[in-house]
Order: structure tokens, then C-alpha cells, then sequence
């Protein structure tokens, strides 16, 4: 039997970025789940507005989620406040993932949320 890669992982630094930008000794494990389950979660809520990509930085405090798609008027609705309902049920899914994947029953991180739209 032979190993088999995914092509994408032939591509990076070539052709594709990382679809993440951030690193963290510490933490790894869990942002790492937190940036897998988020992007799905919103692949799927998002799929109206034809979203080509999600990627995500963090830095120590802030979390900053640039979501690209070829239909923005639909994400950010009128007046902006889509891309507002939109960042509020992000930080929702990021509470809602920390309290079901911490063991130690810690405080959730306070983080600032940036979404941007391209």
C-alpha cells in the first residue's frame, strides 16, 4: 500500500498560502480545532454567497477572519449590519467551541473579533 497527500499540500508556498496565519507553541492544539471547525461551520452557513476561501490570523488578543467571496452584498447586508450579525454569531461559535473542548473549565480568552470581507 502506498501513502497518499493531498495535492494541496504540494502547492503551498507556490501556488496557495497557508489558509491560516498564526502560530502558537502553547496552543497549537486547539487553534488549530477552533480555525478547522469555525471555517467549516461557516462554509456551510455561508454557501449562498459563494465564498471561495476563509482565511484567519490571529495575534495574542485578536482573531481576524477575512472571508473571500464573489457576492459581498449578501454578507454585508444593509448598512453593514449582516457583517455585523455575522461577527457576533462568530463569537458565539468560538465560546461554544471553547467550553466543548476545554477540560479545565477555565475562562474563556477574551479576544477582540476583526471580520473582513473581500
Amino acid at each position: 500500500m502506498t501513502h497518499r497527500v493531498h495535492p494541496y499540500i504540494f502547492r503551498i508556498g507556490q501556488q496557495n498560502p497557508w489558509k491560516s496565519r498564526w502560530f502558537s507553541r502553547k496552543k497549537f492544539q486547539a487553534y488549530l480545532r477552533e480555525d478547522t471547525l469555525v471555517r467549516a461551520w461557516l462554509l456551510v452557513k455561508l454557501r449562498q454567497a459563494h465564498v471561495e476561501g476563509i482565511e484567519i490570523e490571529r495575534s495574542p488578543n485578536t482573531v481576524q477572519i477575512i472571508i473571500k467571496t464573489s457576492r459581498p452584498g449578501i454578507l454585508i447586508g444593509r448598512g453593514g449590519e449582516g457583517a455585523e450579525r455575522l461577527k457576533e454569531e462568530i463569537k458565539r461559535q468560538f465560546l461554544k467551541i471553547g467550553k466543548r473542548f476545554d477540560s479545565r473549565n477555565t475562562q474563556p480568552e477574551k479576544r477582540e473579533i476583526r471580520l473582513t470581507i473581500e
